[in-house]
């Protein structure tokens, strides 16, 4: 790839990070109204009811995909017509396992507490699951194939389905098992428009289905698979924990803090997802380097997601007001500030894993997610009984900064000698800013909110602008250079 050729591939990062995240924000901003309205029409327990049943599926989720979608992409960047070979084998795999897992987890709930309402919300928020899950695998071609905009039209609607009739539901007077209902038909509307688009837009899959592959696509798939199950049981052990260990209104309370927090992540995963196909076929010799590609997506990464947890650490109370009210919710704001910067720690762990696991066998990743998850589990046996809701959220935070540490730690031999001060010195100045004038507006979040966000780009853009000649002017560079190839030279 000539020199020329970087400014396209940074574009394609940006975009599709920008596609990806305009997808997640329209998700996540719907999940937080249908999180405030069970709030406030259900109360905490039904609230906590729900994001246990919501921890189950994660889990059961990373057991049924169990790192084939990341395997598929991995290959399918590389090749785009491997998928076409594997796409029904895929569908079947997961359907098997991931449908397997929630009819056992509703056995298990129906044996411990009959048939509840727990139980039937389990099965619905099950089965909704099952659903997005088997859509991953035709919108794996879309991400495979940086062609992120068809992703975002299959995704959409389900995201915003959910609310809609979630919300109608619970305004008409429905409780906690219609909401249920809701998620199963909404995802079934957009697992059908996943498959039409790529069935439209790409060479059809062969049909054939051969079971007797799929233990070889699990084996392949491994340690993708065994890093996703171990992160997702990191995030979601606590939530589980605490609603063994505790009162259930304080699984509301820590609920609805790490609701906020896990609005924040899509950030991570669109930069994340869309720099993983360029990981999979980019050297230290291409141009970009890998190690350029690398250090822009974390940079990315940074710029966008620093600012917004100073933000639910100084305005927490507005917050969490605003979205479920402190009459109920007020023991939230604690957990939401000491939650707050783990998203940080957060996307450094996410980007280094990918790149491990995208270049490597990914076996330090998987030590270093199971060491956390030992880290957190004992901790949080220990703490949760005497501190409750906010132990978990303390445990959370300290378990991201260890696997953040180890993770950058072994992205040493890939992308070494990355320059960290390059990195954060422009979204920390700009964030120590912010912080300033968030903190000077008080609760008013009316004001906090456009005061912190003109001080954080005034702030960190002079800086990366200015003093490091950052990404904005290489890209300018690199779009320049583009164009000279494109046009070729002036004529005299």
């Amino acid at each position: 790839m000539s020199t020329a050729g970087a400014a396209p591939k940074r574009r394609t990062l940006i975009v599709n990070s920008a596609l990806r995240a305009f997808t997640e924000v329209a998700g996540k901003v719907a999940s937080i109204v249908l999180f405030a309205v069970i709030a406030r029409k259900l109360g905490e327990v039904d609230l906590g009811k729900y994001v246990l049943a919501l921890s189950l599926t994660q889990i059961i989720w990373v057991a049924g995909d169990f790192g084939t979608n990341r395997y598929l992409l991995q290959e399918t960047a590389k090749d785009h017509d491997f998928i076409r070979g594997v796409f029904f084998d895929a569908v079947g795999l997961k359907v098997v396992v991931a449908g397997g897992l929630t009819l056992l987890a509703f056995a298990i709930s129906v044996g411990i507490s009959g048939f509840s309402a727990t139980s039937w919300l389990l099965a619905l928020v099950g089965a909704s699951m099952v659903c997005d899950l088997v859509a991953t695998v035709p919108l794996t071609i879309f991400i495979a194939r940086e062609e992120m905009r068809y992703y975002t039209y299959a995704a959409i609607p389900n995201k915003y389905l959910q609310a809609l009739i979630g919300v109608a539901v619970l305004l008409l007077g429905g409780g906690i098992v219609a909401v249920g209902v809701a998620a199963l038909v909404s995802s079934a509307a957009a697992l059908v428009i996943s498959f039409w688009l790529a069935y439209r837009h790409y060479p059809p899959p062969l049909l054939r289905l051969r079971p007797g592959r799929w233990f070889g696509l699990m084996r392949r798939s491994g340690m993708f698979g065994a890093q996703d199950l171990l992160a997702q049981a990191v995030m979601r052990v606590d939530a589980i924990l605490l609603s063994l260990l505790a009162a259930s209104a304080a699984v509301g309370w820590y609920g609805a803090s790490y609701r906020l927090i896990d609005a924040t992540l899509f950030i991570t995963w669109s930069v994340v997802v869309s720099a993983t196909p360029m990981y999979a076929y980019l050297s230290n010799d291409s141009t970009p380097s890998l190690r350029d590609i690398y250090g822009d997506s974390m940079r990315l990464v940074m710029a966008l997601i620093v600012p917004i947890s100073v933000t639910l650490f100084v305005c927490a109370r507005p917050l969490i007001d605003l979205a479920y009210g402190l009459d109920q919710f007020e023991p939230s704001v604690l957990a939401l500030q000491l939650l707050a910067f783990s998203p940080i720690f957060y996307a450094v762990s996410n980007q280094a894993a990918t790149l491990i696991l995208t270049r490597t066998n990914g076996r330090p990743v998987v030590i270093a997610f199971a060491v956390a998850l030992v880290f957190n589990v004992v901790l949080n046996l220990i703490l949760i009984p005497e501190w409750s809701y906010k132990a978990a959220a303390a445990v959370t935070l300290a378990t991201e900064v260890l696997l953040a540490l180890f993770c950058v730690i072994a992205t040493r031999p890939l992308v070494s000698g990355l320059p960290w001060f390059r990195l954060l010195i422009a979204p920390l100045t700009g964030a120590a800013a912010m912080a300033a004038g968030e903190v000077a507006a008080g609760e008013r979040l009316w004001l906090a909110l456009p005061v912190g966000a003109v001080l954080y780009l005034g702030v960190s853009i002079g800086i990366e602008v200015r003093l490091l000649g950052g990404t904005l002017p290489r890209l300018r560079r690199d779009a320049t250079a583009e164009q000279a190839v494109v046009i070729g030279p002036t004529e005299p």
